[in-house]
């Protein structure tokens, strides 16, 4: 029954795009002192986002433009939303 819960909610992705936010997370944390390397984390966050979706839905065979647009998208705007709040502070 594990076994077939796994393979049909792919468990192994959505853990290493939970590891890539959580990573990201915790190191936008850690260089709490720097917004430079904050900077730096939330770009790299969104690019391992935005490799992770690509990847998944390769794998999955349904990638397509439109949903490569809409990874790229979600980062995109993610990012500009957070780097904005950090060049107010």
């Amino acid at each position: 029954m594990f076994e077939e819960i796994t393979k049909k909610y792919k468990v192994k992705d959505y853990l290493a795009l939970f590891s890539i936010l959580a990573l990201g997370f915790g190191l936008f944390l850690f260089f709490g002192y720097n917004r430079a390397a904050q900077k730096l984390v939330v770009l790299a966050t969104a690019g391992g986002y935005v490799v992770w979706g690509i990847v998944h839905h390769a794998l999955q065979k349904d990638l397509h433009l439109s949903v490569m647009v809409e990874y790229i998208l979600v980062a995109f705007l993610t990012s500009v939303v957070i780097l904005s709040l950090l060049g107010r502070t």
